[in-house]
Parts: C-alpha cells; sequence; structure tokens
C-alpha cells in the first residue's frame, strides 16, 4: 500500500483547510453530484467568451522587446479563473485584491519544506508558517465576500451564467441540497490551486521556446492569423500546429515534474527490492517524458514529432499516465526512510 505524502499537500492543506482533502464517502460522492455537471462536454464552449477576453486583454498589455513572461502569465491565468467563475476581470477591485493575495501567498512558500527531510522539525513553529496562515485567511476572505455576492444575486434572479452561479445553484439529485458558502469557497480555491500555476508553468514555458525557435513562432502566428477577428469556439481545432506545440512543451515541461509518495506499511517488494515503511517513491514524469528509450531526441523541443507519430501513439505517449499502480513503474527510484 503507497499512501499519500501528506506533508507534501502542505500549501494546500493550509489554503483550503483539512477538511476539503479528507472529504470521504457520503460527503464527497455528494459534492462530486453537484459540481460534475459543471465540467460537462459542451460546458468549455460556454466558458470561451470569457476565456477570450482574459486573452484580449493579455495581448493588449504586451509590447515590442524583451518581457519576463510568467508575472504576465501568472495575471492571465488568474483573470481566466476570476472571468469564468464570477464574470469579473482582474482589473475588478476585489478581484484584482485576489490575484495580488494569491501571488503573495505563493511567494511566501518555503523553497525547500525541512521538515519533510528531518522529521524532528515538523512541529516547530516556523515563522513562514504564520505569514503563510495570514495571506491565506485573506485569500479566504475575499473569495468568501465574492461568493457570498453571488448568492445575493441568485436570490434576486440577476445573476450572470457563469460557472459560480451554476455551481451554487445546482442541487444534488439524491439529496436536494447545494453547496454551502463553506464548500464553494473551498472549491474555488482548489481551482486555484488546481488551475493557476499549472497553466502559468505551461503557458510562460511554451512563450519561452518560441521566443528560442523563431521559425516555430512564425508558424504558430501564421496559424492564428486565419482566425483574426473569429470568436468562433469551433474554429479552435484549426489551431492543429499550435496543439502541437503545447504537447511539446508540457512533454519537456510537466507541471508537476515529480510525485512523491510515501509506502504506508510493510512488506512491499518492487522490481524483487524490499522496501520498508516510510520510504519515499518518487515518479517523475520530467524523467519519463526525457527518457531516451522512450523518445527520439529527447531533449530537443520538436513540435513536429506529433505529426511523425501515429495520432494513437502521440495521444498515449505524450503525456505522463497519472492512474497507474505503482508497483509496475520501471522508473520508481526508492529513497531508504
Amino acid at each position: 500500500m503507497i499512501s499519500q505524502n501528506l506533508r507534501g499537500l502542505r500549501r494546500a492543506y493550509i489554503l483550503c483547510w483539512v477538511k476539503v482533502f479528507l472529504t470521504m464517502g457520503s460527503t464527497w460522492q455528494r459534492q462530486r453530484r453537484i459540481v460534475n455537471p459543471a465540467f460537462e462536454g459542451g460546458r468549455l464552449k460556454q466558458a470561451f467568451p470569457a476565456m477570450q477576453a482574459a486573452a484580449d486583454a493579455f495581448l493588449a498589455a504586451l509590447s515590442p522587446g524583451t518581457a519576463n513572461v510568467e508575472p504576465l502569465a501568472s495575471k492571465l491565468a488568474a483573470d481566466v479563473i476570476l472571468r469564468t467563475l464570477f464574470s469579473v476581470p482582474i482589473e475588478d477591485k476585489t478581484a484584482s485584491k485576489v490575484f495580488d493575495a494569491f501571488r503573495t501567498y505563493q511567494r511566501q512558500q518555503p523553497v525547500a519544506n525541512l521538515a519533510a527531510l528531518v522529521p524532528a522539525l515538523r512541529w516547530l513553529p516556523f515563522w513562514q508558517n504564520r505569514r503563510v496562515k495570514r495571506s491565506a485567511l485573506e485569500i479566504r476572505r475575499l473569495i468568501t465576500h465574492l461568493t457570498h455576492m453571488r448568492q445575493d444575486q441568485i436570490a434576486a434572479g440577476r445573476a450572470p451564467q457563469d460557472l459560480a452561479t451554476r455551481l451554487l445553484s445546482t442541487q444534488d439529485p439524491e439529496t436536494g441540497t447545494r453547496l454551502s458558502l463553506s464548500e464553494m469557497v473551498d472549491q474555488v480555491m482548489i481551482f486555484f490551486l488546481a488551475g493557476h500555476e499549472t497553466s502559468v508553468a505551461a503557458l510562460s514555458r511554451a512563450l519561452y521556446l518560441l521566443a528560442r525557435y523563431p521559425h516555430f513562432q512564425d508558424q504558430v502566428a501564421q496559424e492564428a492569423s486565419h482566425l483574426t477577428g473569429s470568436d468562433d469556439f469551433a474554429a479552435m481545432r484549426n489551431l492543429s500546429f499550435t496543439r502541437d506545440v503545447f504537447r511539446e512543451t508540457l512533454r519537456l515541461y510537466p507541471p508537476v515534474p515529480m510525485m512523491v509518495r510515501e509506502v504506508g506499511q510493510t512488506g512491499e517488494v518492487f522490481r524483487g527490492r524490499r522496501v520498508p515503511k516510510n520510504s519515499l517513491i518518487i515518479i517523475s514524469p520530467w524523467y519519463v517524458q526525457r527518457h531516451n528509450r522512450i523518445w527520439e531526441r529527447p531533449d530537443e523541443f520538436d513540435p513536429l514529432r506529433s505529426q511523425e507519430m501515429p495520432a494513437t501513439n502521440c495521444q498515449r505517449q505524450a503525456f505522463f499516465a497519472i492512474f497507474f499502480r505503482a508497483t509496475h513503474l520501471p522508473w520508481c527510484r526508492v529513497r531508504d526512510g
């Protein structure tokens, strides 16, 4: 049995409180029945105008010359989340405060988690913990304010039909209940945690790679030029080379380069090796997606490689499989605890 290394989820625990991660059984099933319909097929099309508006604002803020794309991508990702959730641009006063607080929270995270390496330090009240918790409380306060305002708009019959309205208005088909204020705030926090940093990493690295390879950048620009003035969601399917660029970017720079799990019981054996309890299992998408036994020219950025492979192989090999039996992974590295 391999249990999740809960210490590795410390950031998320502080921001969303432990209860949202330990929700199980009937409570978890009820929340999934309420949340899942908002993300069913076809829902992305409804959110497309908000995404396009955020992209237009992003482009309007760009200027010729050299730029650090990470903060720009961070603002764009937050703008998309806020527009699709609450129909407010990042320039909105409260939305801007949410973004600023979240960036502060990210910067306050320690580079190294010494408590994970030295268990004896785990319970010491590090000064970073207090600052991080204060930032988390401020973010929750702001998100609670936005959610409470949306509840009032729904009650008054003047709420925009965005993601927040759908989530707050959806009834559980079995119990007839809706998400409470606290539950909705937790879900919004999860959207930020799961969707912000990963999107920023993918977008900023894609832009960096395109800057390094101008001929690929020209191909992306030429492909996009055919969509100028188009607000048709279906037209996005014509951006095949742009999609290949993102696939190759995610192969070289997966937003989650490694995952750590902890062996939860004695008697585990991986590939003929006995693994002591509490050992850390390191699973690295970054390593696998650059493995020379799987990829030709593994460290080279080549969006055209997906066109040279059969479509089924490309889709199967482009990304690291998250759902697996870890005992069957030949690339697991075991570090004795």
